[in-house]
């Protein structure tokens, strides 16, 4: 399928704050507010896609500035700024209708799914025009090299065992790289190491990315270098 070239586009939304949108203190709550972002996000997301193969991945936060009183109208700016394989984000910047100053304002990822809710391309490349449109663009990409960091190691464990068996499975099923994790500060290592079979004198090479909150890692494997 060919690809389809997409250009960052506004989808403006608009609600009215109505007394059930109040929180205790007689302010919009952050709850609707909420509810409210994330279907701004979605629109924006429908206007690429069929609205039954999308759902929504994750919220990257959700910056207040001031708050919103009951009988005012907000605005809701929404356009996608990035896309993956499967995923779409977007941009979502709430406003009062009367005053362009921006109250609330973050970003939302959104997968294209099929029947059965699994993740399936969508073909489209967003291709940013404007100086901001690419600085979000280059954000929204950072929050999704970091949710496929997080996919790669769900289990943040200290230790990290990963069993390698060659191509054609000539080697034995025994040979295993065990890497041992001390966790700190966020770094990302590129391990190249070599699995020797220890029933056969073949050797292979294989790849493999670690992302986890590690300061050192140790190998015990022969053939395992230092981290680049």
């Amino acid at each position: 399928m060919s690809k389809i070239i997409h250009h960052p586009v506004d989808n403006v939304t608009m609600r009215l704050i109505k007394s059930e949108d109040l929180n205790h203190h007689g302010t919009l709550f952050a709850g609707r507010t909420a509810e409210w972002f994330v279907e701004s996000g979605f629109i924006a997301s429908t206007s690429l896609l069929d609205p039954k193969n999308v759902v929504c991945l994750k919220v990257h936060g959700m910056h207040f500035t001031s708050p919103a009183n009951p009988g005012e109208v907000l605005k809701f700016d929404s356009k996608i700024v990035y896309t993956g394989r499967s995923s779409l984000v977007a941009y979502i910047t709430i406003c009062k209708a009367t005053c362009p100053k921006i109250l609330v304002e973050g970003f939302a990822t959104f997968i294209h799914v099929d029947e059965e809710t699994r993740p399936v391309p969508h073909n489209i490349v967003t291709e940013p025009l404007t100086e901001a449109d690419r600085l979000l663009y280059e954000q929204a990409a950072n929050l999704e090299g970091q949710i496929a960091g997080r996919q790669r190691t769900r289990a943040t464990n200290t230790v990290v065992q990963q069993e390698s068996r060659s191509p054609d499975q000539r080697c034995s099923p025994g040979a295993r790289l065990i890497l041992t994790i001390h966790q700190t500060g966020r770094k990302e290592y590129f391990f190249p190491y070599s699995i020797i079979c220890p029933r056969k004198s073949e050797q292979y090479s294989i790849f493999t990315s670690v992302i986890l909150p590690l300061r050192s890692v140790t190998g015990v494997m022969t053939g395992l270098t230092n981290p680049l």
